[in-house]
């Protein structure tokens, strides 16, 4: 009873019943329409008589204590009013691509830019010296130029590498540069003696050039003779 007889007070005064306004109605469909064409017509011909009823319960005209709005607490706000923007989107600037100082709202920024003005380092008080800052790592530079010489060394052939079957001659040279050194020197040194003695030996098993060719023709010329000796 209290809210409505506030709400009678807050209201102005009704100068008469609740009267819609009347409108030329639309045009109806034809019978021979389709479905939706009717129900769009229907809601078309409803949409006035709303706006009318909506019209006289803002004034405060047919109110009712059951309704389902509180017009008393309803603040009409107009849709061209623009919303302040929020207290935390301040200014900011920001350099674009083409090198241009550019001032927007933190939320207009795009992205990529925004991006680099967060990992821009922040400026701190703090104060560099001999006494406050030393380099903490520091190169050990004889191990290092170890390593490199190391790496700069010449890779040979490693038979441990291969999986394969190796013959009788096969020969395993070593990984030290000296050890290999020596090792290569005493098979130049075999090799010569071999071909020394190959060089001062008489028999030979290599063909004499030439000779089945002679062979041939001696044999040839033997039958030859035969047959001129039994004429």
């Amino acid at each position: 009873m209290l809210r409505a007889s506030a709400r009678a007070a807050a209201a102005p005064a009704p100068q008469g019943p609740l009267r819609l306004r009347t409108e030329a109605p639309a045009a109806a469909p034809p019978r021979d329409a389709d479905p939706e064409q009717l129900r769009e017509a229907a809601s078309a011909r409803a949409l006035p008589h709303k706006a009318a009823r909506y019209d006289k319960l803002a004034q405060g005209y047919g109110l009712a204590d059951d309704g389902l709005v509180d017009w008393d607490a309803k603040d009409p706000v107009s849709p061209s009013t623009p919303s302040p923007p929020p207290t935390d989107d301040e200014l900011v600037e920001y350099t674009d691509e083409f090198g241009r100082t550019r001032t927007a709202r933190k939320s207009d920024v795009p992205r990529e830019y925004a991006r680099e003005r967060d990992e821009m380092p922040e400026e701190d008080n703090a104060v560099y010296g001999p006494a406050t800052a030393f380099p903490v790592y520091r190169r050990e530079v004889p191990q290092l130029d170890t390593r490199i010489a190391q790496r700069a060394e010449a890779v040979h052939f490693d038979a441990d590498w291969e999986v394969r079957d190796r013959g009788a001659a096969f020969y395993r040279f070593s990984h030290d540069a000296a050890t290999r050194e020596a090792q290569q020197a005493e098979l130049q040194a075999r090799r010569a003696e071999t071909v020394a003695q190959r060089s001062k030996s008489t028999h030979t098993t290599a063909p004499v050039p030439g000779a089945r060719a002679r062979a041939r023709r001696a044999a040839r010329q033997q039958v030859i003779d035969a047959h001129r000796a039994a004429r």
